[in-house]
């Protein structure tokens, strides 16, 4: 018979993503054989308590912050094993058998920070109701859609006033219109004085030029993500052939 008692610490960082999660955790253990002969049983339990924090950070177009989390998790093990030792000259050989049960409860966590407390839904593809990203602020009552324009034109006052449509049909207050192009003036005035953030392509790159070198370093990784550069169709989300 015997026991146990120790303590570890595991941790895992993603430079990439700027990310990082430690786990410290407590064991107490029993343990007890007993032996007929060639043949042994072995038996044991041991139960952990692990304290997990993790730090990340949430990045996507004209956008970056940190979110942090922490909770409490616990292990359960419980294994025996039996063998049976065969002596053959100068070597033993002992086949076993093992049965091991394991129960991992975690707590439920929340994630904390400021506007990067946020969950995200987004429409890959088909018709999307003028809707392509839906931000769920962990700070307000409302969600927040987001449109994006990948237009060479300049988006018109008609283009702004139908996304204040969708904003009224979903009762929503806020909204992002987000274009790689620019804004005619009418379009800028009715934007702010209807609670539409109207973002440029000269006013995301200022955002991403106001973050941290991290940050836009993470901006830079998710953008190039994948075949970032292999036009997809938006009616079925088929990967297609580069635009010539």
């Amino acid at each position: 018979m015997g026991g146990l008692a120790g303590y570890s610490r595991a941790s895992a960082d993603t430079d990439a993503r700027n990310s990082s999660a430690k786990t410290d955790s407590y064991h107490l253990g029993v343990y007890g054989g007993t032996q007929w002969g060639a043949t042994a049983l072995r038996l044991g339990a041991n139960h952990s308590w692990n304290k997990t924090e993790t730090s990340r950070s949430v990045a996507f177009a004209g956008f970056a912050d940190s979110l942090s989390a922490d909770y409490d998790s616990s292990t359960t093990q419980l294994f025996g094993e039996a063998g049976h030792r065969i002596d053959a000259g100068s070597v033993a050989l002992e086949p076993f058998a093992r049965l091991a049960y394991v129960r991992l409860h975690s707590d439920a966590f929340v994630e904390r920070g400021g506007l990067a407390g946020v969950r995200t839904e987004s429409q890959s593809h088909g018709a999307d109701g003028g809707v392509d990203i839906w931000l769920y602020l962990q700070n307000a009552s409302k969600p927040m859609i987001v449109q994006c324009k990948h237009w060479s034109r300049k988006v018109a006052v008609d283009d702004v006033r139908a996304f204040f449509g969708v904003l009224k049909s979903h009762a929503l207050e806020r909204g992002i219109f987000a274009t790689s192009s620019t804004f005619t003036a009418d379009a800028s005035a009715f934007a702010r004085a209807h609670g539409i953030s109207a973002q440029n392509r000269a006013g995301l790159l200022d955002l991403i030029e106001s973050r941290t070198p991290e940050q836009r370093a993470l901006l830079l990784n998710t953008a190039y993500e994948g075949e970032y550069w292999r036009p997809t169709c938006a009616s079925c989300g088929v990967v297609g052939s580069p635009l010539v």
